[in-house]
């Protein structure tokens, strides 16, 4: 039952491979027995003609294998197999060229035949079937999942092998299998002898045994046989002459197994050959005839089936032209049952290539055409079958059309074969009316349209392709649609086109065949026009593509669109048409047409639009036909196809398509009889109006006279909310029309609601106001729930302002974002009042809630309901629907889209005035007067200002910010509107405290004309009030650096006064870095009020002191002074009043007196005090001014006379060090007056010892102390005397000083301090000579030139750059050829004095301070100028003449030192010296520099460590190098020798061994008697080749070897080594000569001539 269920399956037609595929694994699963699988599967490889995957098969194997199994268990229920094993299975595998041993020799079992002598029929003997699926199981394992399970039978019984394999023929086993499928081979072949004729008629005696017994499975082995030894004679004609007429005889009267066994055997590939199937026709005739009358004779059907198609193929290829077909080929057809295509067997045949076989159809056109007459005739009948003739005629037109007949595919076959034009005409002429017009009417212009593109291919030009002309072609070329140009054809769609007039064919069928043949007929006038245009000039005016505004023009790549691919399918207003995209409802928008648009000329469609005009006079299935005229209309244009989409419009009624469109999908039962026929008609939309009406209207140049006619409509307002082009049509050039149809358009009110006032249903009036102008993408989606309205670019303000009116009335009756955007864009309307009108309701909550049945989407209401009317129920149905909510809510999101709207307005005095008048009430108002006054020109501004933002109704917030806009905006005559907004100080304190800060701060105000407005804290206000107004007053101040009213540091002083205020008023002092005078001066009059207050300490308890009182005395306290005097300092003091100044630090030196300050100096002498002494110096040192030196003794006693009362020595240490960093930061560069300075302060630091205050020796005790505190005053005054010397004097001098000047300072040098003053002294003049460490990080060093030139045009002059000036600069190049140069403000660089090699350490971008002007220069003749600058050290000193005095007072350091002591300091004054001449620039001061170390000389040994210090010093110049050796080479040659090799290495890349040096070294060598020292490698690597040529050739054996060690540590090419090497081979030194063989032998030099034996010897 499986089986036949199965084979029944198989035969459906168009079931694809994959379903039977699936079928059969069905049948796999729940199979039983291995002979229906076998049976099935050899059916289904019929059935897809030997095609099966090796996963499959091996699932088949692994199923048979679990059957065979389960067959041999004792009391199985699963019956065995009776069919033979299917060793033909093993076709189906191939092997690939690398595979394992093993699996080749498995597949060489497999193909050796199942015959007992064979090795499979052996091993099938001994373990029986399961052999064969273990063994095929493991061939098809290897070759899909690349691993081989090896499988063992052990559950058979092992025997004697060697009796099996006795039986084996090796030598047929060894013949290797064909190389893709192996087929069966046998063990003997019989040669036709009479010996081999005995012996094959004794097997056949032996096989009919067989055929004779009782057992099936006996009579099945005897067929087989029988069959076997017929078909291994070599002449088969006598065997199966014989056997054929025995089988036929028997076959009746066997049972199935045996007769299924008898046929597939017999008709194998290698059972009876087919030449032998003619001959014996009758037996074959006979067999067929009981098998088909067998009533289970499904298992022979598949046999016979492939034998009927070997017999066609063979008797086809024997087709003689001209002739009728043999009976043989005849019977072929009958057995193969019709599932052999014939067509197929044709064409193989025909594109075979040639062999030695007969093949009639491929080498004789005639007998093709004979078989292909015949073909047709037989396969392709006449007569009334459901169309099936004339689809069939065309499926084998195609199929011989791959013949490719004359290049033309099928197209050639009308050309050579003209039978087929009158069976073409036949079949049209007897086909039947309606059962073939689907065939003939549409799918037939597919199948041509289809095979264009292959047609156009094949399409050969001749050699002159350009002039594109017919007759250049090769040969005439037939049309492509020839077929359906046929009288014939035309005669048959006449008729179907009467069918559909009459109504034999349903309207509403009828007008879909009819939209369906517009549609293919476009794409076969495409393919054709395609054609043309290849073969020549392309005919214009068949298509229209719109490719901009107004433009429809005729376009070539046009074509591209409409290929044959089924692109043609994305064009982009069918999928327009198809997705239903103006479907309001489902879409959440609105989509208009798309810009770029393809229509076809309608020329070729006249008789399918006239037919449809006619369908649309009948009104049968009216709503249909309406469909499919707009569908058709999506592919075609024209006059004709216009005059019948307004014939369409004409017969509908927009307003029941409005209320149908708004209540349809709610009834399903209505919104089917509205809506296209096709699946999902949940998603078909009953709008059909749209789509007619923007196609009508598409034509740019007809659309006005279009828009004439439906304006002569009463109805005309109507079509606005039907698509767009109709509105965007009036609102951009007919805006009369456009009022006519405002006018008729009424508002929705409680008594009158119409299908426009549904906002999610359809286009609302309020769209109309969104509609842009007709420029590229106006087309786009226009979605109402859109947020942003600053995308909004709507045409409407271009309207007349009546209609504006219009359109405010009726459409802006929501408080949405959208309608609100478009209240402010109708500027010639009553826009304005109408955002008054908004405004009032603020704040406003929605009246109704908003009901489901005005969101997108729907909800089914009743699904099922009769009606009688569809205009009555849709009308019944609307009236019910509940009205729509008008969204009334004003609330803060409202107000931002008016608010916004407004912002953008034209007339923005108007906007400001409306918002102005509301700012008290909305926030958001008062927010956008404040961002849209800065949109107006200044004198506007001024007058909205004055007018709408400063008077007191306008409210407080906007007061404010009128006054801050009054500076941001630069409003001019601003001190009038401070004045109105002042209002003589009875404004509101927050007004009054922002007037005060914006006058306060501003530049553009005379300072007297506001000195009234700070008479406010005088006025008679509450301290609250006051205090108020300082607090907001103060913080505008404090944030700010510079003042512009210089009496307002003594009204803040004033403020200090307020309660809470205090604090506040100090830190804007402290902040304010303008008017330092007055500054200070009020800070002092504060500071004294603090004093005052700090009294109270003793009249009031904590508790009772105010907290006025509280923040005044904290200003008393150590932390808030040195906190003051750090603000204080950094501000401008030099230009401060001396005065001032003076009396602010004389506040705060009493506060420090007379507090415990002074008593914790004395006593501990390092606390907080000292840090406070410390800031109040840092200030008071600002009274030492530059050009007023006469001044400094006076000051400079009165404050010793100060502080000399303390009796601390560390007071005077500070005082020391604050004077010696303000001499430093002054910046002075002129030499008379610096030294004038420096004397002033030497001496008045000597004074300090004079006066016992600091010592430099610890004294003996006096009487009146005792011992400990004697000595530890003594200690204190020891510690910061030498400090004083050691430190703070000694760096001040350290930068250059008179001689007069180190003298004073030796003078007070302390007892055994006298090497620390020497090291430190020279160690500031080193830094003082080399400012930098290292390079900078940042930028590079160097810049290209810029292309305006180094000048710096917003620089100020070179005539007011003064000498002496100190200023700060940027890097803007560094190199060592042309120095450092930086930009310090001048429209000219100034360059750096530094040393040469101190250019790396400066990087463009480095900012450079504490430079000081040294010179400007301007040439007379060119104008150029050139300005030089010194740059301070690192500490802050100034270079006063960097190159000689710094170096001079490091001189006379180390010249003092040697003065006394000279032997036990003598290291240190190596070291010292060492260190002072590294900087020389050249070796001429060094005798000079050896005369500091004092006189006389010492022995020369005691200078060699000096010589040794500078040789070792990277930073020592090589002339100073070079000095030195040669004066240590006169007094001691020896140590000069030794010492030799530094002078020599190599520090900084391209410097270069002087050549001169190595000649004074040998010379002083060879003068001397010396040994050359030894060189290390880093040193002899870096000697030229000149030097280690000049090495080689000298006289010193110690040189020769010195140039062996330079030349290894060269890098010389292979083979080439240098010619001094070659010579040094034979020199006379036994090391030189050998060494150099080595080394020449290792560079590649050529070999020499061998020496001599004594000599070799000696060598070793």
């Amino acid at each position: 039952l499986m089986l036949d269920v199965f084979e029944k399956y198989l035969k459906v037609e168009e079931v694809p491979a994959p379903e039977l595929v699936d079928m059969f694994e069905t049948l796999l699963t729940d199979a039983k027995t291995q002979d229906v699988i076998q049976d099935a599967f050899k059916r289904l490889m019929y059935k897809l003609d030997d095609h099966v995957s090796l996963d499959l098969l091996r699932r088949i194997v692994k199923r048979m294998g679990t059957l065979q199994i389960a067959s041999e268990k004792k009391d199985s229920e699963i019956p065995k197999a009776t069919r033979p094993v299917p060793d033909d299975w093993v076709r189906f595998i191939e092997l690939p060229e690398k595979v394992s041993p093993h699996i080749d020799f498995l597949f060489n079992v497999l193909n050796s035949g199942t015959e007992p002598s064979s090795l499979l029929g052996a091993m099938l003997e001994k373990y029986g079937r399961s052999y064969f699926w273990d063994a095929m199981d493991t061939v098809l394992a290897a070759l899909v999942s690349k691993k081989t399970e090896t499988k063992l039978l052990e559950s058979v019984p092992k025997g004697n092998n060697s009796v099996l394999f006795a039986k084996v023929d090796v030598v047929s086993f060894t013949k290797v299998a064909p190389e893709k499928k192996l087929q069966k081979s046998s063990s003997k072949d019989l040669t036709g002898s009479e010996e081999a004729w005995q012996e094959y008629f004794n097997g056949i005696s032996e096989a009919k045994k067989k055929i004779n017994a009782k057992d099936p499975g006996c009579r099945i082995e005897g067929y087989q046989s029988t069959i076997r030894l017929a078909s291994q004679c070599k002449d088969k004609t006598k065997p199966f002459e014989e056997l054929l007429p025995f089988l036929t005889n028997r076959f009746n009267a066997e049972q199935e197994q045996c007769r299924t066994v008898i046929l597939e055997r017999l008709f194998a590939p290698d059972g009876m050959p087919v030449d032998l199937w003619e001959p014996n026709l009758a037996h074959l005739s006979s067999l067929w005839k009981m098998a088909s009358k067998a009533r289970d004779n499904a298992s022979y059907m598949a046999t016979f089936s492939s034998m009927g198609k070997r017999i066609l193929e063979y008797s086809l290829k024997r087709w003689e032209a001209g002739k009728e077909p043999t009976e043989f080929c005849l019977f072929g057809r009958e057995v193969s049952q019709g599932n052999t295509n014939i067509v197929n067997i044709v064409v193989s045949a025909a594109q075979e290539s040639a062999n030695n076989n007969v093949n009639r159809l491929r080498d004789d056109p005639e007998a093709l055409k004979t078989v292909a007459k015949w073909i047709f005739e037989t396969t392709v009948t006449t007569g009334d079958e459901v169309g099936l003739p004339i689809s069939k005629f065309w499926d084998t037109c195609k199929s011989f059309g791959k013949l490719r007949t004359n290049r033309l595919i099928e197209r050639g076959l009308w050309v050579e074969w003209p039978f087929l034009k009158e069976m073409w005409a036949k079949l049209l002429t007897e086909a039947s009316k309606q059962k073939a017009a689907e065939f003939i009417f549409i799918s037939i212009v597919d199948k041509l349209a289809e095979g264009g593109e292959a047609y156009m291919k094949c399409l050969k030009p001749g050699p002159n392709r350009s002039t594109s002309k017919a007759s250049d072609w090769e040969e005439p070329l037939p049309p492509w649609t020839e077929p359906i140009e046929t009288p014939e054809y035309k005669a048959a769609v006449r008729g179907i086109m009467e069918q559909i007039e009459s109504g034999e064919i349903p309207a509403k069928e009828g007008s879909s065949m009819l939209a369906r043949r517009i549609q293919s007929l476009c794409r076969l006038t495409a393919q054709n026009k395609l054609s043309i245009q290849k073969r020549g000039p392309q005919r214009q005016g068949w298509a229209h593509i719109n490719n901009h505004r107004g433009l429809r023009y005729e376009h070539r790549d046009g074509l591209d669109i409409f290929s044959s691919r089924g692109s043609y399918r994305e064009c982009m207003v069918v999928n327009w048409f198809n997705s239903k995209s103006w479907d309001f409802q489902r879409q959440s928008s609105n989509s208009a047409l798309p810009w770029r648009s393809m229509h076809f000329i309608d020329d070729f469609s006249h008789d399918e639009i006239a037919c449809l005009s006619k369908l649309l006079d009948t009104k049968q299935s009216l709503r249909a036909v309406l469909w499919n005229i707009a569908e058709a209309a999506c592919w075609v244009t024209g006059p004709v196809m216009s005059d019948l989409l307004e014939k369409a419009i004409w017969k509908m009624d927009p307003q029941f398509e409005g209320r149908a469109r708004c209540v349809s999908r709610h009834y399903p039962y209505v919104n089917i009889a509205l809506t296209q026929d096709g699946p999902d008609m949940e998603k078909k939309t009953p709008d059909v109006l749209t789509p007619l009406v923007e196609l009508w209207l598409l034509d740019d140049k007809a659309r006005d006279a279009r828009a004439a006619k439906l304006m002569s409509r009463s109805d005309c307002e109507l079509f606005l909310f039907f698509g767009r082009n109709f509105a965007r049509h009036l609102s951009n050039g007919r805006q009369e029309w456009l009022q006519q149809c405002l006018l008729k358009l009424k508002r929705q009110t409680e008594d009158f609601v119409e299908f426009y006032h549904w906002s999610r249903r359809g286009p609302e009036l309020m769209s109309l106001g969104l509609l842009k102008p007709g420029v590229e993408g106006w087309r786009r989606n226009l979605k109402p729930e859109m947020k942003s309205p600053e995308n909004l670019k709507p045409q409407m303000y271009l309207w007349h302002p009546d209609t504006q009116n219009q359109f405010l009335d009726k459409a802006i009756q929501s408080t949405e974002t959208i309608p609100l955007a478009l209240v402010n864009r109708a500027v010639f309307g009553d826009s304005f009042k109408k955002v008054s009108e908004i405004l009032d309701q603020y704040p406003k909550e929605q009246s109704k809630k908003e009901r489901n049945n005005d969101l997108f989407g729907f909800e089914v209401i009743q699904a099922a309901g009769a009606y009688s009317d569809i205009v009555s129920e849709i009308d019944r149905r609307f009236k019910e629907m509940p009205d729509p909510v008008i969204f009334d809510a004003v609330d803060d999101s409202q107000i931002e889209v008016l608010l916004f709207g407004l912002g953008k307005a034209d007339d923005a005095t108007a906007s400001l005035k409306v918002l102005g008048s509301y700012a008290s009430k909305v926030k958001q108002a008062k927010e956008a007067v404040t961002k849209m006054i800065a949109q107006v020109s200044p004198p506007q501004a001024r007058e909205l200002i004055r007018d709408v933002m400063l008077p007191r109704k306008a409210g407080v917030g906007l007061q404010i910010q009128g006054v801050k806009k009054i500076s941001e905006l630069h409003i001019p005559n601003a001190f009038e509107l401070y004045s109105k907004a002042w209002n003589d100080g009875k404004c509101q304190r927050d007004v009054a405290g922002n007037v005060l800060g914006q006058v306060a701060l501003g530049n553009e105000l005379e300072p007297e004309q506001v000195r009234s407005f700070f008479g406010y804290f005088d006025m008679n206000h509450t301290d609250d009030r006051k205090a108020y107004v300082a607090d907001f007053l103060l913080d505008q101040l404090t944030q700010s650096t510079e003042w512009s009213l210089p009496f307002l540091p003594s009204v803040i002083a004033k403020l200090a006064a307020l309660p809470g205020i205090t604090n506040k008023a100090v830190q804007a002092l402290r902040s304010n870095r303008s008017h330092p005078t007055e500054v200070l001066q009020a800070l002092t009059d504060v500071l004294q009020t603090a004093k005052l207050a700090s009294r109270t300490k003793s009249i009031f308890s904590a508790g009772q002191r105010t907290q006025m009182l509280q923040d005044l005395n904290n200003l008393t306290s150590s932390n808030t002074q040195r906190s003051l005097l750090n603000d204080v300092e950094r501000m401008n003091l030099s230009e401060a009043d001396t005065d001032v100044l003076g009396k602010f630090i004389d506040e705060h030196l009493a506060l420090w007196e007379e507090g415990e300050m002074s008593r914790a100096v004395s006593a501990r002498g390092d606390t907080g005090a000292s840090t406070l002494l410390h800031s109040i110096l840092s200030c008071w040192i600002h009274l030492l001014r530059i050009g007023k030196r006469s001044e400094w003794q006076g000051i400079l006693d009165k404050m010793y006379k100060r502080l000399v009362n303390v009796e601390s020595p560390y007071v005077l240490t500070e005082l020391a060090t604050a004077l010696c960093s303000r001499l430093r930061n002054m910046g002075v560069s002129e030499s008379e007056e610096y030294v004038a300075l420096l004397h002033i302060l030497g001496n008045f630091f000597a004074s300090f010892f004079k006066s016992g205050l600091l010592t430099i020796s610890m004294p003996k005790a006096q009487g009146g102390q005792t011992e400990p505190e004697f000595f530890q005053a003594e200690k204190d005054k020891l510690k910061h005397g030498h400090k004083l010397v050691l430190e703070s004097w000694s760096n001040l001098l350290a930068g250059g000083c008179p001689e007069v000047e180190t003298n004073l300072l030796f003078k007070h040098a302390p007892d055994g301090k006298e090497i620390e003053l020497v090291k430190g002294l020279v160690k500031m003049a080193l830094e003082t000579l080399q400012p930098g460490k290292g390079d900078n990080a940042g930028g590079p060093r160097s810049q290209k030139r810029p292309t305006s030139g180094w000048a710096h045009s917003q620089g100020y002059p070179v005539d007011q750059c003064k000498v002496g000036a100190k200023v700060e600069g940027v890097v803007t190049n560094s190199t060592k050829q042309f120095g450092v140069f930086v930009d310090f403000g001048c429209i000219r660089d100034g360059k750096l004095k530094v040393p040469e090699s101190d250019f790396k350490k400066y990087r463009v971008g480095d900012v450079v301070p504490n430079c000081v002007v040294n010179k400007v220069e301007v040439s007379g003749k060119s104008g150029t100028a050139f300005i030089e600058l010194l740059l301070s050290s690192s500490a802050g000193e100034l270079q006063v003449d960097a190159g000689g005095s710094a170096r001079a007072v490091a001189r006379r350091a180390v010249q003092w030192l040697a003065s006394s002591n000279r032997d036990e300091r003598w290291n240190t004054l190596i070291d010292l010296l060492a260190s002072i001449m590294t900087l020389e620039k050249d070796g001429s001061f060094f005798e000079d520099d050896l005369t500091l170390l004092g006189s006389p000389m010492l022995e020369t040994s005691k200078y060699v460590p000096l010589v040794s210090k500078l040789m070792n010093d990277s930073n020592c110049c090589k002339e100073l190098q070079r000095e030195a050796l040669r004066w240590l080479s006169e007094r001691n040659t020896q140590e000069a020798i030794r010492l030799w090799p530094l002078l020599l290495k190599k520090r900084v890349a391209g410097e270069e061994v002087e050549k001169s040096d190595v000649v004074t070294m040998l010379d002083l060598c060879r003068a001397n008697s010396l040994r050359l020292p030894t060189f290390e490698d880093s040193i002899a690597k870096t000697l030229p080749n000149e030097i280690i040529a000049m090495l080689a050739a000298s006289d010193l054996v110690e040189a020769r070897l010195l140039s062996l060690q330079a030349m290894q540590q060269q890098s010389y090419p292979r083979g080439q080594p240098p010619s001094s090497l070659g010579d040094l081979k034979g020199d006379s030194s036994q090391v030189v000569r050998t060494g150099a063989r080595v080394l020449w032998k290792a560079l590649g030099g050529p070999e020499d001539e061998p020496a001599d034996e004594e000599e070799e010897e000696e060598e070793a």
